[in-house]
């Protein structure tokens, strides 16, 4: 069992130590090659993408759980909701280095200021709405957010 909860960890922090400067963002880098080979996939199967993602994040938030729940006096840096977020932010978003370059900026300055919004704007503190709860709605929410606003910077360049 402690080798599970081992392996659930390095899966949740994506082999990142904790000391490591930056981790969780440079952790983060690892969704660009899931988006790489995402859109890889949907080339010869269309939509298959979403349907990859929705099996990533679901196969994610097992050893997320248990991490969580077993490992609460030390837990590693969290990169797979990160990974998830920006699997969200760039959903059915054309495949251009440009495009992930800004969109990775803009997913991490919204993580960034999305817990002040919400407080701010309708009065949710999300850091109160427990850790597995708070951690997911975080990062998900960022990554719509990211996705709506590279739409309208694609509408609008249009």
């Amino acid at each position: 069992m402690n080798l599970f909860k081992k392996i659930c960890a390095a899966i949740v922090s994506g082999g990142i130590p904790a000391q490591f400067p930056l981790g969780t963002v440079a952790g983060s880098l690892l969704a660009i090659p899931l988006l790489m080979a995402f859109r890889l996939a949907n080339r010869f199967f269309p939509n298959f993408d979403l349907w990859l993602i929705g099996i990533f994040v679901f196969v994610a938030l097992i050893p997320l759980l248990i991490v969580l729940q077993f490992e609460k006096d030390q837990v590693p840096p969290l990169v797979i909701d990160k990974i998830m977020g920006l699997l969200i932010a760039f959903i059915q978003i054309p495949f251009s280095l440009k495009l992930i370059a800004i969109g990775f900026g803009a997913y991490h300055m919204m993580r960034t200021f999305l817990p002040f919004l919400a407080k701010q704007l309708f009065n949710i503190d999300i850091y109160r709405m427990g850790t597995f709860v708070g951690i997911l709605l975080h990062s998900c929410l960022a990554g719509l957010i990211t996705n709506l606003l590279i739409r309208l910077a694609l509408w609008i360049a249009r």
